[in-house]
């Protein structure tokens, strides 16, 4: 039995399989770069992270923790974006879906994001 290697898909003739690979792909790589990025200035500002804890998600300060490369504001980034990266791998599909004039398939897609924003529209509305 042979397993298929992931980055396979770049070479795939489904212009949907290639986006969807390239958006996973570049998607983890700025992931990757962005913890890596955080642990170090964590490190470096002298927190120690198993014996403090983690820095609390303030989304309004969040850009300002960006723009002052605090430690808290890039893991928060990166921890967002791998949260986020599934959810625009299922808009990609659906918008090449949609352009291939699939519709069963761009209905799935659809409705897939219509849980995943009705369940994050549930979970802000309960606190």
């Amino acid at each position: 039995m042979s397993h298929a290697n992931p980055l396979d898909a770049f070479d795939s003739g489904d212009p949907v399989e290639r986006r969807v690979a390239g958006l996973l792909a570049r998607g983890t790589l700025i992931v990757l770069a962005l913890v890596v990025l955080g642990t170090i200035l964590t490190v470096l500002a002298g927190i120690t992270p198993i014996r403090q804890p983690g820095p609390r998600l303030e989304v309004g300060s969040l850009a300002a923790e960006l723009a002052g490369l605090r430690p808290g504001g890039i893991l928060w980034l990166g921890l967002l974006l791998t949260v986020a990266l599934p959810t625009g791998r299922v808009l990609v599909s659906l918008v090449g879906f949609a352009r291939a004039r699939d519709r069963r398939s761009a209905l799935v897609a659809a409705a897939v994001l219509g849980v995943l924003g009705l369940s994050l529209t549930l979970a802000l509305a309960s606190g």
